[in-house]
């Protein structure tokens, strides 16, 4: 279950998950390939044995992360699937609008809503991400 604070953090990169999720998956390969060079050596050093912990640490934390991105990006797929026309136009203006942030001020004001209407609407989608 993603807290308020990941839902943002994944919101804000969602049109590009695809790429996020490419680019961990390459990590992966290179942290797979470095591991497999290691594991092959007969008698290491320490420092070999050092490397090859960081290279491990480094696969299970980038695995981490891949299944992160995949859980986010399915339940806010889920979640915009079942979203009105409005709640979209919120999330796009408070999050993909260009890289720029817009406060719950402008976004109302863009909707022609009240503010406290603009966070209730969004507040419901958050509650959605973990249904």
């Amino acid at each position: 279950m993603m807290d308020k604070k990941e839902i943002e953090n994944y919101l804000k990169i969602y049109p590009r998950i695809d790429e996020e999720i490419k680019s961990l998956e390459e990590d992966i390969a290179f942290f797979e390939d470095r591991k497999n060079k290691y594991s092959h050596i007969s008698s290491m050093s320490q420092d070999e044995n050092d490397m090859l912990r960081l290279i491990e640490n480094g696969l299970r934390e980038k695995k981490k992360q891949l299944a992160e991105h995949f859980t986010a990006k399915v339940n806010i797929s889920k979640a915009m699937s079942r979203m009105d026309d409005c709640q979209k136009k919120i999330i796009q203006l408070r999050f993909w609008n260009n890289g720029v942030f817009t406060t719950w001020d402008e976004v109302a004001r863009k909707m022609n809503i009240s503010k406290r209407k603009a966070a209730y609407l969004y507040g419901n989608f958050v509650d959605s991400v973990n249904n």
